[in-house]
């Protein structure tokens, strides 16, 4: 009598022990899921990243691109304003180069 109530209790434990593996698996499937989608995160945050980095290399030729807009403007600006100046001065550069030359030529 003792060997049944044995076999039905070891019947019992391996009912438990199955429950207690398929819950284990299923909790093991969770955990599976759950990095996968991490994996999936990352190489999401991973694309977000390289595409700021791009951005930002855009962004700084841009910015490079408006300072040489600016620094052409300035240069600009500097013209008009000194004008005068740099004509008179480009007059003096090419009547001392030009006249000591037409003397050359002419008394030769």
């Amino acid at each position: 009598m003792t060997e049944l109530s044995d076999v039905g209790n070891w019947s019992q434990y391996q009912k438990l022990v199955l429950a207690e593996l398929e819950r284990h698996n299923t909790l093991l499937l969770g955990i599976d899921e759950r990095i996968s989608n991490l994996k999936l995160d990352i190489e999401r945050l991973k694309t977000v990243r390289s595409r700021q980095e791009d951005f930002v290399k855009q962004l700084d030729a841009l910015s490079a691109r408006i300072s040489a807009v600016e620094t052409s403007e300035n240069i600009d600006d500097a013209i008009k304003k000194y004008r005068n100046w740099i004509v008179g001065i480009l007059f003096f550069v090419i009547t001392a180069l030009l006249i000591p030359v037409l003397n050359l030529i002419l008394h030769g």
